[in-house]
């Protein structure tokens, strides 16, 4: 749905780095050939005791930096701008919703990115016009509306009053993008002989998962056969859904069409039914669901004021499959892991170097 994978994006402001280069024969060998992290970061300055901040003013302290209330709800608000410039249909209830369910998730993305700034901010990184040019692109594409450019996402946000919170968010990520590079910048080389390997076991990993999927199929039609011939829906969701936030009967709660936007099929499937009815089988891009219509409820009924649909499902799982790659993908795909396998390594190094304080007296001081 729009509204999750925009969500998703909001909350991730630091992405994809520059490839990264190391000789090896095999991505276990190329992981051993990685340096002692300890030996490439900057060094921070000696851990402040500062005095004792009342817990009503701060929510976190990271190596010094406070985390205020103010700034947290700065950070949120600047989300629900941006997620309201991508999807310019969004509902003030949805953004609403969105600010109470993303609040935590929030806070503990500003206290990663606090605590990376002010590790790389003793090295004096220089950030070129290019990698800046890079990430604004990046942020566009994210974060912008279909073909916005930079500028114009930029006017918004400058507009709606949260511009040095989006320009400190740019900063960052340029900054970490600069030192991934050019601490790291050979390139990682993945051999022809790598290549037919792991070709191979892709092929052998698809079989399997498609003969999963089929069976998986199979069994979500004969349940919704089941159900319409009088079956109680929520029993066979008990007893059968994979569903892995399951509730009890396979409830889902209240939708309504914008819960849906990135599955149109969905919606237009259990709108057509009446209370009581069961969908087909429906292809999801994770599986393969049967919907019960527990409830039509109206506008009356709802807090949003718009006429909704009270859901149940059942839910079985769509096996990973490996999509078609030409060599050159394939070779960037294996580069992109190991590249993402070193920035979750380099968070753990920063970490270790941090103190990190919350009021109720916890400190995390590796």
């Amino acid at each position: 749905m729009k509204t999750g994978k925009m969500i998703g994006a909001c909350i991730l402001l630091v992405t994809a780095f520059s490839p990264v280069q190391i000789t090896a024969e095999s991505t276990n060998a190329v992981k051993r050939s990685l340096p002692p992290l300890a030996q490439k970061l900057p060094p921070l300055p000696p851990k402040a005791n500062p005095e004792p901040v009342p817990p009503s003013r701060i929510l976190a302290r990271v190596n010094g930096v406070d985390i205020t209330r103010a700034t947290l709800d700065r950070q949120v608000e600047l989300m629900a701008v941006l997620l309201k410039n991508k999807n310019p249909k969004i509902t003030p209830q949805r953004l609403d919703l969105f600010k109470k369910k993303n609040l935590k998730r929030i806070s503990n993305d500003m206290v990663r990115r606090i605590m990376l700034s002010t590790c790389l901010e003793p090295s004096n990184i220089v950030v070129s016009a290019e990698m800046r040019k890079s990430v604004e692109q990046d942020f566009a594409q994210n974060y912008g509306a279909k073909k916005q450019s930079f500028e114009k996402l930029r006017g918004v946000v400058e507009g709606a009053g949260y511009l040095k919170e989006f320009e400190d968010n740019l900063r960052l990520e340029a900054l970490i993008k600069t030192f991934v590079t050019t601490v790291y910048s050979n390139r990682y080389y993945v051999s022809d002989t790598d290549i037919l390997k792991y070709r191979k076991d892709v092929e052998d990993f698809n079989v399997m998962a498609n003969a999963t999927n089929a069976f998986n199929r199979a069994m979500a039609a004969k349940v919704a056969e089941r159900a319409r011939k009088g079956e109680d829906f929520a029993r066979l969701a008990d007893e059968f859904s994979q569903d892995p936030g399951k509730n009890p009967g396979g409830l889902i709660g209240q939708c309504d069409e914008h819960d849906f936007e990135d599955a149109k099929h969905v919606w237009l499937a259990v709108a057509s039914l009446k209370t009581g009815g069961v969908t087909d089988v429906i292809d999801l891009e994770d599986g393969f669901a049967v919907f019960h219509v527990n409830k039509r409820l109206s506008a009356e009924e709802t807090e949003t004021g718009e006429e909704a649909l009270l859901l149940s499902r059942i839910f079985f799982r769509r096996a990973f499959t490996f999509p078609p790659q030409s060599d050159e993908d394939f070779r960037a795909d294996i580069e992109k892991e190991l590249r993402q396998a070193l920035f979750k390594d380099i968070i753990v190094a920063f970490r270790r170097q941090s103190k990190i304080e919350y009021p109720e007296g916890v400190v995390e001081n590796y």
